[in-house]
């Protein structure tokens, strides 16, 4: 199963997908409204009892957390494909949302 690395922030509730070479970002960058859109992306993800015991923690203590999900190859594949024409970062997408323009429309969305 391909690892990819989920960054969670509490501001927002940003959330970000790091491929499995550990470098590439894929998939959309997103804002949820509450922790448990959050873990229900975990549980989405295939993540391990004490990998989800570990972003508990970090969340509590720091506000921020990297997890490790497990997806199929079916689930990186949609992961990647629901990244394309999504370009904008946490930043931009907090600005969208604060004009009330969240979320936007892929970039060659019908």
């Amino acid at each position: 199963m391909p690892r990819v690395l989920c960054n969670v922030m509490t501001s927002d509730w940003s959330v970000n997908f790091i491929g499995p070479d550990g470098k590439t970002r894929i998939g959309p960058w997103l804002l949820l409204d509450s922790h448990d859109e959050v873990r229900a992306i975990l549980r989405w993800g295939n993540i391990a009892d004490e990998e989800l015991a570990k972003h508990e923690s970090s969340i509590r203590r720091w506000g921020v957390s990297a997890a490790v999900l497990n997806l199929t190859d079916r689930q990186l594949a949609a992961l990647i494909e629901r990244g394309r024409g999504w370009l904008w970062n946490g930043y931009e997408l907090r600005l969208m949302k604060e004009a009330g323009k969240y979320p936007p429309a892929r970039l060659g969305a019908k």
